[in-house]
């Protein structure tokens, strides 16, 4: 399969986030993080975080430098125009 086909489908797989249950992006949230999301969040955030955790399955998460970096706080505020 081409880097163009697993693309194509991966942007397939999350446009249809959209389609699915809340149930159903709960237990995603569920899976993911180890615990149900929090009393009152958002559909949104739900579909969010099952995006990002397909494109991190699919492409890679971040690196461990940068892991490294945030979780010592000295990443730095940029301001992007």
């Amino acid at each position: 399969m081409t880097l163009m086909r697993k693309r194509l489908d991966l942007d397939r797989e999350i446009a249809g986030l959209g389609e699915r249950t809340r149930d159903e992006l709960t237990a995603a949230w569920t899976k993911a993080y180890g615990c149900p999301p929090p009393k009152g969040v958002k559909r949104g955030l739900l579909e969010r975080s099952a995006a990002w955790h397909l494109q991190v399955k699919r492409l890679g998460g971040v690196t461990s430098t940068v892991k490294k970096t945030l979780g010592t706080g000295n990443a730095r505020r940029t301001n992007v125009d």
